[in-house]
């Protein structure tokens, strides 16, 4: 069966002028050039911060911990507006490393998500975790990290082989071990390319992204010429 198909172009085109004749009309001719000037400098300024496909981008990675209740509020409420305003634009990289740092329940939950990448559903089980953990149900027996799957696509079988396992136990070691390097001592920490970085709201966090940001298009710019 075919979908639904939207109008013609001429339609649309023809919707388009007359869109613009009314628009014209409403606002005079000089405040509708006005509109189209600053809306192609807001254009010119996004793309100017964007990163062209060859240069160089900073990566913000994240060593949680997933029965961290701050971890948890920082995965449900801020991390939705760091994919909104620096990923989903191009500006970062993100990346989620473990630190379990609240007993055998969080390395066990760590092996979990671990597993659930082997089968490309490592957002979606990370979000999961997350969201039992905010609404304190979350159980990290082999129960109740299966349970977890039921409303998933995930190969139920090999899941569990991967739990009784601890297949990815090396994995958590090392992202351990390496958020221990970098100097993090609690969950969330957060860092850019290797260097921590101390945050008490979202706007001071987003202030200093933006500083990475600028700090790598700059030296875009002297690597270039510019």
């Amino acid at each position: 069966m075919k979908g639904r198909t939207g109008p013609k172009k001429d339609n649309i085109r023809a919707m388009n002028v007359t869109f613009t004749k009314r628009l014209k009309k409403m606002l005079g001719p000089t405040t509708l050039i006005m509109l189209a000037a600053a809306l192609m400098a807001c254009q010119e300024e996004e793309a100017a911060r964007r990163p062209g496909p060859s240069e160089p981008t900073p990566t913000l990675t994240e060593y949680g911990d997933f029965q961290c209740s701050y971890c948890a509020a920082f995965a449900l409420l801020i991390m939705p507006e760091i994919k909104t305003e620096f990923l989903d634009t191009g500006l970062m990289r993100f990346e989620y490393k473990h630190l379990p740092i609240l007993g055998p329940g969080s390395w066990a939950a760590a092996n979990a998500a671990e597993c659930a990448r082997e089968q490309d559903a490592f957002d979606e089980y990370h979000d999961s975790l997350y969201t039992n953990a905010a609404h304190g149900t979350l159980s990290t027996d082999l129960q109740g990290l299966m349970a977890i799957t039921e409303d998933t696509q995930l190969d139920q079988e090999d899941f569990e082989d991967c739990l009784r396992d601890q297949r990815h136990q090396a994995t958590v070691e090392a992202d351990r071990d390496e958020a221990r390097r970098i100097g993090a001592r609690g969950t969330p920490t957060l860092a850019v390319d290797g260097h921590i970085i101390e945050w008490t709201s979202y706007r001071n966090l987003k202030t200093q992204l933006n500083e990475w940001v600028e700090h790598y298009n700059s030296q875009a710019r002297k690597g270039s010429g510019a």
